[in-house]
């Protein structure tokens, strides 16, 4: 996302003048504060050199677009972008309120992509409220469920497909993997416990018997 006021045209000059006044290279194991995050632009581009981020903004919007950037994980669900690319325009919030053609003075986007941002934000609120996406999903993929399953890889070697999210009692994910022919092992973030089993549902009821497969999501 760029709007006048970004620091994306500043990357170089803030990165020369960083690594000047502080000795940083590229790949030093650092804490970026990217204290007004704006879009996000500089604090991402510092995770990607494998700094840890801590990112700020009094916005909402700079929330919502940093969430992803500095948490989010780099494996994406293609099949659920291409559903949001084919939505039929809509005339809501953004373009109401950020489009020329809607008559409020302002040209943040163009009619076509204000609308466009207003088809996609409607779908997301509908599948967030059905439990179909849910932020959870970025606390599972996080560092310390790769921490967890690379430990679980060292007891279980023989591997069939990575680990994959399963929603349970239309409440939280939890991961599951297909070690072997007859061995499946899961963990719960959310009781920091892990268990196995001879199926896929075996595993989740030995993890707790009160779980309830809803639906499974993405691999990661």
């Amino acid at each position: 996302m760029n709007y006048i006021g970004s620091k994306y045209s500043l990357l170089d000059f803030i990165h020369r003048t960083i690594s000047d006044f502080t000795g940083y290279k590229s790949g030093d194991d650092y804490i970026f504060a990217d204290l007004f995050a704006g879009t996000g632009v500089v604090g991402a581009s510092y995770r990607k050199e494998g700094c840890k981020v801590i990112s700020n903004d009094i916005q909402y919007y700079s929330y919502v677009i940093n969430k992803y950037l500095i948490e989010g994980s780099e494996n994406i669900d293609e099949s659920l972008i291409s559903s949001l690319d084919l939505l039929d325009d809509v005339d809501g919030f953004i373009f109401e309120n950020y489009c020329a053609g809607s008559g409020s003075g302002r040209n943040y986007f163009t009619d076509s992509n204000g609308k466009k941002c207003d088809a996609i934000r409607i779908e997301i609120e509908r599948l967030f409220n059905q439990n179909l996406i849910s932020e959870e999903i970025t606390r599972i993929t996080d560092k310390r469920l790769g921490m967890k399953t690379q430990a679980l890889d060292a007891l279980y070697h023989e591997i069939t497909w990575d680990y994959i999210l399963v929603l349970v009692n239309n409440k939280h994910w939890i991961a599951v993997k297909h070690v072997k022919e007859d061995r499946f092992v899961c963990y719960d973030p959310n009781e920091g416990k892990d268990s196995d089993g001879s199926t896929m549902g075996k595993a989740i009821e030995n993890l707790r018997k009160e779980y309830v497969i809803s639906g499974l999501y993405i691999c990661i």
